[in-house]
């Protein structure tokens, strides 16, 4: 019976049972392994196309980089654990150390002031879990509060590099999409993205929509923000419309224009705020 039935109706008998499929595997992944294997699939990812050249910085630095904040974040970690006398939390180390090897420049081996501030910023997010805490549980996303103390103490800022290769899009969709999926916050991502690409318009001229949109799409951190960031579950809010006037909010304050007098907001301040 099913070679006759209509294509629109096998299509959609497809995508049904695709998407069945991948909603067993998520089920049986809890959602900080699977924040922790995006991130190592894009840096994997990252890693061999620096090979090539195609993202803007060569293997060695992006290796160095890596280590250099799993290994701050993994002792400061476990030092700030056990002054505060509470358990450590593995998997959050690893994906705070990796989201701040995908968004901090990396760094070479020689380069002594930056590896200072890379060392910093991994003290500083990993301080953040345990000193801004209620019920131990942090307040604020910990990459944001260190990336965002870097560029106002040690003028060291995200250059989110990660959001702006666009040979990294396609991995940066495919995991977040599963990421969003898991944690069921489509509206939360979606509202986000409109929100931002609508201030992003509001403040441009109209004969910048193009480079604006173009801009904003394929050569900003938008999606790696939205998937990664804003959807962490013990910094946003839970109840819906809490969490979409988050969305929203944070979509607003992201935009590259958008500013007080001289000071001009960033995503992870946007976050923080």
């Amino acid at each position: 019976p099913g070679r006759h039935r209509h294509p629109h109706q096998r299509l959609c008998g497809l995508v049904h049972s695709m998407t069945r499929f991948i909603d067993r595997l998520l089920d049986h992944i809890t959602m900080y392994r699977l924040v922790l294997y995006h991130l190592m699939a894009l840096l994997g990812t990252a890693f061999v196309l620096s090979f090539f050249r195609i993202v803007p910085h060569d293997p060695i630095t992006i290796a160095f980089s890596v280590a250099l904040v799993l290994a701050a974040c993994w002792i400061a970690n476990r030092i700030f654990a056990r002054v505060f006398k509470v358990p450590a939390n593995g998997e959050s180390v690893y994906i705070t150390a990796l989201i701040l090897a995908l968004i901090m420049d990396p760094v070479g081996i020689a380069d002594l002031k930056v590896i200072g501030a890379l060392i910093s910023v991994s003290v500083w997010a990993m301080a953040s879990k345990f000193i801004f805490a209620v019920g131990r549980k942090h307040i604020f996303n910990p990459a944001a509060f260190g990336v965002v103390l870097s560029a106002l103490l040690l003028n060291q800022p995200a250059t989110w590099w990660v959001g702006g290769n666009l040979p990294l899009l396609p991995a940066v969709l495919i995991g977040g999409v599963l990421i969003v999926r898991k944690l069921q916050r489509f509206d939360s991502v979606t509202t986000f993205i409109l929100v931002n690409i609508a201030t992003v318009l509001a403040t441009s001229p109209l004969s910048h929509y193009g480079t604006a949109l173009n801009e904003t799409i394929l050569s900003s951190p938008l999606f790696f923000f939205a998937f990664v960031m804003l959807t962490e579950p013990l910094t946003a809010p839970t109840m819906r419309w809490p969490r979409l006037a988050f969305a929203a909010l944070v979509g607003f304050l992201s935009a590259p224009n958008v500013h007080v007098g001289s000071f001009y907001f960033t995503p992870e301040l946007a976050l923080l705020v």
